[in-house]
């Protein structure tokens, strides 16, 4: 199993990547500057959900024992249109490359009907992908913990 990471600039990235390194899980973080944009120690690619040329880019990462991405932790893009920028997306993940699972981070307001990632939610249950949307309502600073959070 390995992991795509959205976001690599954003806290919520840094976090999850810093677990799945605890834990060896094999993963790569996206930014729209590549690495320059990646949190210190991780490997990224340049990435960028309004250019659908850099979508292939995540996929040509080799991991160890030749494995795939097999998920995908995506933070909605600071854009006019986010949805269909995450729709193609995720689209192209699901029919190009097989990927079966996705993790939404949202804010706490999210709706399963409702706009914005509301939408991202209903278009992943019609995909009949596996999925889970983290609606988050605020995070604390630098202290964290791992505490029960597990990868399976």
């Amino acid at each position: 199993m390995s992991i795509l990471l959205t976001g690599g600039g954003g806290y919520t990235t840094r976090f999850v990547g810093q677990y799945l390194q605890k834990v060896n899980v094999p993963f790569i973080v996206t930014s729209r500057k590549g690495q320059a944009g990646a949190p210190a120690g991780m490997r990224a690619v340049k990435f960028d959900f309004s250019d659908p040329l850099t979508y292939e880019a995540p996929f040509q990462h080799q991991f160890p024992n030749s494995e795939k991405i097999s998920a995908i932790y995506v933070v909605p893009p600071q854009a006019a249109d986010p949805i269909s920028l995450i729709h193609a997306f995720i689209e192209h993940a699901a029919q190009k490359h097989a990927v079966k699972r996705f993790i939404v981070v949202t804010g706490s307001s999210t709706e399963r009907d409702g706009p914005y990632i509301g939408e991202v939610w209903r278009h992943l249950e019609e995909m009949k992908v596996e999925f889970s949307i983290i609606r988050a309502s605020w995070f604390m600073g630098e202290s964290v913990s791992y505490g029960e959070m597990r990868i399976s």
